[in-house]
């Protein structure tokens, strides 16, 4: 239906009135739909802070295990360089060289575990950082979200008093 027209060639009051108002529901809809869109990145938000919060306590106990297994190796290695002094001491260059080879595989092994202990800590901290990125995002999308609700709120009391 075209616009009523006066004289002058100007629209009506009423249509005026009609094209504002639909305008005002149409930035409604925009709003509503962009409230949507925040509720649903505030859940992934949320499932990604707990999703990763789970993998850091799994981290961390993961670098307390490896340090025990650390120690306990680290203890091993010691034991088998004692048992090489003995066995030179009582000249058993065989022994000595059997107890050389099982220190060896402990120190090895410690030093691997080492570097898996400083890949589980550079880890955590990843982690841990992108834990508190995603709660700065979420709190700003909450924010966000109050924003638009609030003038969603004010959208439709300020379209409700026009008609």
């Amino acid at each position: 239906m075209p616009p009523t027209r006066s004289s002058d060639g100007r629209s009506s009051p009423e249509t005026r009135s009609a094209l504002i108002g639909q305008r005002i529901l149409n930035m409604s809809d925009l709003t509503e739909d962009a409230g949507r869109r925040l509720q649903q990145l505030i859940r992934d938000l949320e499932k990604d802070i707990a999703e990763t919060s789970e993998l850091t306590s799994c981290l961390a106990a993961r670098r307390e295990r490896l340090a025990g297994e650390l120690e306990h190796k680290r203890r091993l290695a010691q034991k088998w360089r004692g048992r090489v002094m003995k066995a030179i001491e009582i000249g058993e260059d065989q022994l000595a060289r059997d107890a050389l080879t099982y220190s060896d595989i402990y120190e090895k092994s410690s030093a691997v575990l080492e570097e898996e202990i400083q890949f589980a800590r550079h880890n955590f901290f990843l982690l841990a950082q992108q834990i508190s990125v995603a709660k700065l995002k979420l709190a700003h999308t909450t924010r966000l979200l109050e924003s638009v609700s609030g003038g969603e709120d004010a959208g439709r009391e300020r379209g409700h008093s026009t008609f």
